[in-house]
């Protein structure tokens, strides 16, 4: 085989490898659906791709030439290696820190939060703090316990002395420990209109699904821009589905 198809041959299969390992955590932990339908990490993935797989495979392929001495053909392979580095550096970091890291039930609905829209210091409770190799935790805020204390919420929000309830990491709590309470918030789906868009959506899941709608239990749900409805099933407390409105 001649060596300059070699050398390109070795680098594809190289970076290929590295590059499905970083796919995995991407799509398969860090975004997973339907979290992705919130903050998608394509742009950022097709950066990398572009880079780790194609041009510096390519470079590789030009540069690589036996009539160079070894001295320059090394210097000019680094400088490709760092290029495809500094790329793959960037889109780890900017892919990681956007990540969705909870899912987030407050005053009826969900909210989906990325790392960046947080401050994760603020914690209590140290088993819900997402971790590289894992997705986003599904957690809920503590109720208040009477209408002072919820008052006391809301004046602290007001004056800024804490963040919105939503964000009151201080307050969260398993979603898994919760769920039979928030049901009582879930949206009467039965009472859809037949003739609207909403119908026609819900219908095609239940469709797909192959079950019942008293078989599940849906709420809104709010992220980035973007809103939908997040079905889980009534029994087990899964998260099955999403109902997306466009």
């Amino acid at each position: 085989m001649n060596l300059r198809i070699k050398a390109f041959t070795v680098h594809l299969l190289i970076s290929a490898s590295v590059i499905s390992i970083f796919l995995y955590f991407a799509l398969m932990i860090w975004y997973p659906y339907p979290f992705d339908y919130f903050y998608s990490p394509l742009g950022v993935l097709s950066i990398v791709l572009l880079v780790d797989l194609i041009i510096g495979p390519l470079l590789t392929l030009i540069v690589y030439d036996i009539k160079k001495s070894k001295n320059e053909l090394r210097r000019d392979l680094s400088i490709v290696v760092l290029i495809q580095i500094v790329a793959f550096v960037w889109g780890v970091n900017v892919t990681y820190a956007s990540r969705p890291v909870f899912l987030v039930f407050s005053n009826q609905d969900f909210y989906v939060l990325a790392k960046g829209d947080i401050d994760l210091t603020l914690l209590k409770d140290e088993e819900l703090m997402p971790a590289f190799w894992e997705g986003a935790q599904k957690v809920y805020v503590k109720p208040p316990k009477d209408s002072d204390e919820l008052t006391e919420l809301y004046r602290e929000y007001y004056w800024g002395e804490k963040p919105q309830i939503a964000l009151r990491l201080d307050r969260y709590l398993p979603l898994d420990k919760g769920f039979d309470y928030i049901t009582q918030f879930s949206i009467d789906m039965s009472e859809v209109n037949k003739n609207s868009s909403d119908k026609v959506l819900l219908d095609t899941f239940l469709k797909e699904a192959g079950n019942q709608l008293s078989h599940y239990v849906f709420f809104p749900v709010n992220g980035t821009s973007k809103k939908a409805i997040l079905v889980f099933e009534r029994e087990t407390g899964k998260m099955v589905s999403l109902i997306k409105y466009d």
